[in-house]
């Protein structure tokens, strides 16, 4: 068990100046376009070789804060979403991996929003965004046949809807949501029809935004995505079952 423990080395000086350069990023005092100091002045600054400051500079970068211009400079970067979504999605990942209940909040979770989202995109949907909506909902009839392909489709029909809405934090959030639900559900799509059980839901959701029904976008999305998690608990119930019955089996 000993060997499994390393000594936890003394703090490193660039981790000092890595902090020291974030706060003045959330404080605003440092703004997005706005050229840092020299090196030599950095380092004086804040009093460390220049090593700590590459280190620092070179951490801030790698996590998105900074724009190291060779030739030029650094700058700080505007904030992107993307890139903080990311490690949230990873992290997201590591908690679906390790327990099967997280799997069942990130559902619920993305009921919650998703239900207000299609409500918000029935209110202001107008006819171009009616017209790619219906679009997508084609694009599920052609694939009825395929799940896998359907599950794509499926996937790019929440995605649209979420973009009608305009608000890029809502499309982002739900895109990491529905891949979350999408790779959970991948390992089950030989065993079960995902049209038949998902595509009447997604008609009428389509049919509620069509119409400007904010409350019936709302419903209809509500009843679909309960449906996905009924779907959820019985394919977990489903491989519980498989492994109890594997275990269950005489060791030869």
């Amino acid at each position: 068990m000993k060997e499994r423990f390393q000594p936890i080395p003394k703090r490193r000086l660039s981790d000092a100046v890595v902090e020291q350069l974030k706060a003045l990023l959330v404080g605003h005092e440092l703004k997005p376009g706005d050229k840092l100091p020299p090196e030599r002045q950095l380092c004086a600054l804040f009093q460390v070789g220049r090593p700590s400051v590459r280190e620092a500079i070179r951490t801030l970068s790698v996590m998105g804060f900074l724009d190291v211009r060779p030739g030029d400079g650094v700058y700080v970067k505007d904030p992107d979403a993307d890139l903080y979504l990311a490690g949230f999605q990873e992290s997201f990942r590591f908690l679906l991996d390790m327990r099967t209940k997280t799997l069942f909040e990130v559902a619920e979770l993305r009921t919650i929003i998703e239900t207000q989202t299609g409500s918000l995109a029935a209110n202001i949907a107008g006819k171009e965004d009616i017209k790619l909506l219906e679009e997508k909902i084609e694009n599920l009839r052609r694939h009825l046949d395929n799940p896998q392909l359907y599950l794509e489709e499926d996937l790019e029909f929440h995605r649209t809807i979420a973009r009608l809405t305009g608000n890029t934090v809502i499309y982002r959030v739900i895109d990491f949501l529905t891949e979350l639900i999408r790779e959970s559900l991948d390992t089950s799509l030989e065993a079960h029809d995902i049209a038949s059980i998902f595509h009447p839901d997604h008609e009428k959701i389509f049919s509620a935004i069509k119409s400007k029904s904010a409350e019936g976008a709302a419903r209809a999305i509500r009843e679909h995505l309960l449906h996905s998690q009924e779907f959820l608990t019985a394919k977990a119930k489903g491989e519980k079952e498989k492994t109890d019955a594997q275990r269950a089996q005489p060791v030869r």
